[in-house]
């Protein structure tokens, strides 16, 4: 109260005071968002490891904003937790856990299909592979008949060649011929 007039004064009357405003502006959250989101495209071109490219890509995903994108970002998000790069809140562990569960209790023809198929392929390999020793013995034991079969044809040359010889020998002892002489 001022005592003079007796008015009702305020010593702090912003209405007349002078001030200098300092501005500083700061990313928004949705440049923040945007701005990994580029960060992230940016690391993908870099990244050569197919599952590393794929990480980089949901974490993109994830980061985009959008109307109609929150489905799109929730698919992501189970994905990198089925990866393993982010741990499920209690509400996903619990729903992990449920599934988990329900797929123990049955069985998927998919599955059944692709485990009688690699059945399939391994009995496949195991035949051919019977049917490549099978072939390796029958040439080797072609190989050995057909060394048997030039032996006996050694033999039976050499055979001829003594008999031959043997014949002459009697023919020129019988008929009294006389070797040539020899030639010095």
């Amino acid at each position: 109260m001022n005592a003079e007039t007796g008015e009702v004064e305020y010593e702090n009357d912003l209405s007349k005071a002078k001030f200098d405003v300092s501005v500083e502006v700061g990313p928004s959250s949705s440049s923040k968002r945007s701005a990994t989101v580029r960060s992230l495209m940016g690391m993908m071109q870099l990244a050569t490891d197919p599952e590393t490219q794929q990480v980089l890509g949901a974490m993109a995903m994830m980061n985009m904003e959008g109307e109609g994108i929150a489905d799109v970002r929730g698919y992501f998000r189970k994905k990198l937790l089925r990866m393993g790069v982010v741990d499920p809140t209690e509400q996903e562990q619990e729903e992990l856990v449920a599934e988990l569960q329900q797929l123990q209790g049955q069985t998927d023809p998919q599955s059944m299909y692709l485990e009688a198929e690699a059945a399939k392929s391994q009995a496949q390999a195991q035949k051919a592979m019977a049917d490549t020793e099978y072939t390796a013995a029958r040439t080797e034991e072609t190989r050995a008949k057909t060394i048997e079969t030039l032996a006996g044809i050694e033999q039976k040359e050499r055979s001829n060649v003594v008999d031959t010889a043997q014949k002459l020998q009697g023919v020129v002892a019988g008929t009294g011929m006389r070797q040539p002489p020899r030639r010095t």
